[in-house]
C-alpha cells in the first residue's frame, strides 16, 4: 500500500512560507522515499498549500486516500489562534483525505542541545564563562551541515553518510538529506532509536550538572569541575 508522508519544516510556521514534503513507503524494499516537494509564499496561506496537495494527488484519492501527517513540537504551540497541526489535519480531512496525525514530540536536535545548553547555563555566572563550553556543543551541528553537502548529498550511501545519519548529534540533519534518496527502514529505525537514547543520556548528564551548578556561585567552572559534578553521587 502507498502512504503519503506530509511534513512541514520550521520555516513554514512563521506563516511567511508554507513548505510541504511528500514521501511514500516502499513496503517491498522497506524504504521511505521523498517523491515531491511543494511550497507557497506569502500572501498565500496554509490552506493554499493543502489545496495544491489535493489538486496534485486528487487522481490517487479513490484508491489511496490515507495520509500520515508527521509533525513535531513546533506545530503545537499557542502562538497562533489555532494550532498548526490542527489546521493541517482539518484542512486535509475537509478535502476528503483520511488523516492519521503522527506527533514526533520535541525535535531531537533541539531537545538534545537544549539539555546541554541548560547544563552550561546552570554552571556559569556570566556569559563570558560559558564560551569555553559552547564550542563542543555546536561543533556537531557544524559537522552535520558540512557533512550534508560534502558527503550526504554527493554519496548518500557511503559509510560516512551512514554514520552521520545515525549518530544522535548529527542524524537529525544528515538523515533528512539521505531520506530523499531512499533509506532502508532498519537504518531509519536505528537513527530514531539512537536519537531517543542520545536525548535521554544528555538529559541525564545535564541533570547531574544542573543539580549542583545551579547552587554554585563565585566559582568559575572548568571541565574538571563539571566532570567532578557528573561523578558526584550527592
Amino acid at each position: 500500500m502507498l502512504f503519503y508522508y506530509v511534513s512541514r519544516n520550521y520555516d513554514g510556521y512563521n506563516r511567511r512560507i508554507h513548505p510541504l514534503e511528500v514521501a511514500q513507503v516502499d513496503e517491498a524494499d522497506k524504504e521511505i522515499r521523498a517523491i515531491n516537494g511543494m511550497q507557497v509564499l506569502y500572501p498565500l496561506k496554509l490552506k493554499d498549500i493543502i489545496k495544491e496537495f489535493n489538486r496534485y494527488y486528487k487522481p490517487h484519492k479513490a484508491n489511496k486516500s490515507l495520509v500520515y501527517y508527521w509533525f513535531d513540537h513546533t506545530a503545537v504551540g499557542d502562538q497562533h489562534e489555532t494550532r498548526i497541526c490542527d489546521d493541517v489535519v482539518n484542512g486535509l480531512r475537509k478535502e476528503g483525505w483520511t488523516v492519521v496525525p503522527m506527533y514526533l514530540g520535541n525535535s531531537g536536535v533541539t531537545a538534545t542541545h537544549e539539555a546541554l545548553f541548560a547544563a552550561v547555563g546552570s554552571a556559569v555566572d556570566a556569559p563570558s564563562d560559558a564560551q569555553q563550553f559552547m564550542f563542543p556543543i555546536t561543533i556537531p551541528l557544524i559537522v552535520a551541515y558540512m557533512g550534508l553537502f560534502v558527503f550526504v548529498l554527493q554519496e548518500p550511501n557511503s559509510t560516512t553518510s551512514f554514520w552521520l545519519s545515525v549518530i544522535p548529534l548529527t542524524s537529525p540533519i544528515a538523515m533528512m538529506g539521505r531520506i530523499s534518496y531512499g533509506v532502508p527502514f532498519w537504518e531509519l529505525t536505528l537513527s530514531i532509536g539512537l536519537l531517543i537514547l542520545g536525548f535521554l543520556f544528555t538529559t541525564w548528564l545535564a541533570g547531574k550538572i544542573y543539580r549542583i551548578g545551579i547552587l554554585m556561585h563565585g566559582t568559575k567552572p572548568t571541565y574538571k569541575i563539571l566532570w567532578k559534578w557528573i561523578r558526584s553521587s550527592q
